[in-house]
């Protein structure tokens, strides 16, 4: 029997029961607001601290938004002429951490206050919150840290993502599609 068959033969009204459960439904930032209950609560978990290596947090730009977007042209150009398949280089790696940690939060100095706060114990949430409140990273059950990408993350990284994609595409244009090797 079909869902929709056990719908009608038990009587339910469906739009009720979605409309119903609409209020139910709550954004991530109030549940992170109901959360912070525990903000500074240490717990006996062992956890690793984070690798500021692979984690990004707020940083000072290394040039001008106009002088990367022509470093990133020309990285992408290189790596085309080079045979180096799209983003598959660790200097695009690199470049793409310091171009978009301009736009990060302090992750660093949250948790170092929060470690602060619990007496360098994990949040018995396993959550990091920024001085507004909001969530800037947690601690997932493999090990390791995870960060909860901003919005000016989110954006930066598509700028650098859409600028490289463009010149390797211009590349293959003008020279013919890159033999990866």
């Amino acid at each position: 029997m079909r869902i929709n068959d056990m719908v009608r033969v038990q009587g339910y009204d469906v739009s009720k029961l979605v409309n119903s459960n609409k209020n139910a439904i709550q954004s991530r930032d109030e549940t992170d607001k109901m959360m912070q209950v525990d903000k500074y609560t240490p717990s006996n978990t062992f956890f690793i601290p984070p690798n500021w290596n692979h984690m990004l947090t707020k940083s000072d730009p290394v040039m001008s938004d106009e002088d990367f977007i022509k470093a990133i042209q020309a990285k992408a150009r290189e790596d085309a002429a080079n045979g180096v398949s799209r983003m598959n280089n660790p200097e695009v790696a690199k470049m793409r951490g310091a171009f978009v940690s301009v736009a990060s939060p302090d992750r660093k100095a949250a948790y170092a206050q929060t470690m602060a706060q619990t007496g360098g114990k994990l949040p018995i949430n396993q959550i990091i919150y920024d001085s507004s409140g909001q969530r800037m990273m947690h601690y997932s059950p493999n090990g390791l840290w995870l960060p909860r990408t901003t919005q000016g993350e989110l954006s930066r990284l598509a700028l650098f993502n859409n600028t490289y994609n463009e010149a390797y595409a211009a590349y293959e244009a003008e020279h013919g599609k890159v033999q990866v090797t």
